[in-house]
């Protein structure tokens, strides 16, 4: 069984989980709360920043996840662990793939007694997108199922 990391800052659904029944799931949140708190709050300092994305990529490789789904923070954090999966892959026969969750927003009009209606948004999961990896991981049938038809770490 592969070992997931979620580093994203809601549970997973039940759609979202259903998906994923081939992995070892562990939260970041739960595992490495400091670790947790610096992602969600990135520095704008891009030293700091290089900093805080070698920790999280050790912390990853370390551990052997073989899969990470986000991370949280911001997209200069995406970027940078982005070029260390690519520079990993020209070095290392294998690295995590970092999968990220995609959505449909969907209206739902709820009507209540005496004719109101409460409209809400709802989230409609439609599957996981392999991100961060190198081209000769990327699997277009999507990095989940790629990743299952595999059976192994990617090459």
């Amino acid at each position: 069984m592969e070992k997931l990391l979620i580093a994203v800052n809601h549970q997973l659904t039940n759609s979202q989980i259903s998906e994923l029944p081939h992995y070892e799931v562990t939260y970041l949140r739960d595992e490495n709360p400091g670790l947790f708190a610096r992602l969600g709050a990135c520095p704008a300092d891009q030293n700091e920043l290089v900093a805080l994305a070698t920790e999280f990529w050790y912390f990853v490789l370390e551990r052997k996840y073989e899969v990470v789904f986000g991370p949280i923070g911001s997209p200069a954090l995406m970027f940078m662990l982005g070029q260390m999966a690519g520079a990993w892959s020209q070095e290392a026969a294998a690295h995590p793939d970092f999968i990220f969750s995609f959505s449909e927003r969907v209206s739902v009009e709820t009507p209540k007694e005496g004719g109101s209606v409460v409209k809400s948004v709802v989230f409609k999961h439609l599957g996981y997108q392999c991100g961060l990896t190198s081209y000769e991981t990327y699997d277009p049938r999507g990095c989940v199922e790629g990743r299952r038809n595999r059976g192994s770490r990617p090459v």
